[in-house]
């Protein structure tokens, strides 16, 4: 994936994850008011997506983890909503689809696309060569070489392809010459 599609797709997620976190925070008075545990469910929802929104600004693994931490948020929220509608959730809380002035759905929709997005930048490419996140872009992650198991168990150990191998090797080396010259 380009640099530019995966920028496109970071822009896609905050975009969806600051509607997410509008319509949470419209909702949450009246959440507060009818059923308590529900507001404060909004309020940690709105405190961990704020925090994703914050670590999608970093670099490297900070990125990814908020990404991951963000769809563990919105599949948990996507659940609770589609949950709520049909089997109810503790304290006889149920509400109608159309209910919080139909803004349920949108929120629905943003939940998907922010998965959507994380799916596309922690996914593999078509290759299955991952991707390492630098700054605003990425590049591809160098493969290691494949190890092959030696042919008997006194075989030769795999070669590595960081050169520790042939350093072992030249010390070997140069202490049996060192032995021999002293003998």
């Amino acid at each position: 994936m380009s640099a530019r599609a995966l920028l496109t797709a970071r822009l896609l997620a905050v975009f969806s994850l600051v509607a997410e976190l509008g319509i949470h925070l419209f909702l949450l008075p009246d959440h507060l008011r009818a059923m308590p545990y529900m507001g404060w469910l909004f309020v940690a929802s709105a405190v961990i997506i704020s925090a994703v929104l914050v670590g999608l600004n970093a670099a490297g693994a900070a990125r990814s983890a908020s990404y991951g931490i963000g769809v563990v948020v919105c599949s948990v929220m996507f659940g609770g909503f589609v949950a709520s509608r049909t089997i109810g959730l503790p304290m006889g809380y149920r509400e109608g689809w159309l209910a919080d002035d139909a803004l349920g759905i949108p929120s629905l929709a943003f939940e998907v696309i922010f998965i959507a997005c994380a799916a596309l930048v922690l996914w593999p490419s078509s290759d299955h060569q991952p991707l390492e996140l630098v700054g605003g872009g990425a590049r591809r992650l160098e493969r290691e070489a494949p190890r092959r198991a030696p042919s008997a168990p006194w075989g030769p150990e795999p070669r590595s392809t960081d050169g520790r191998c042939r350093q072992r090797h030249q010390k070997g080396a140069m202490a049996r010459r060192q032995a021999k010259a002293h003998q």
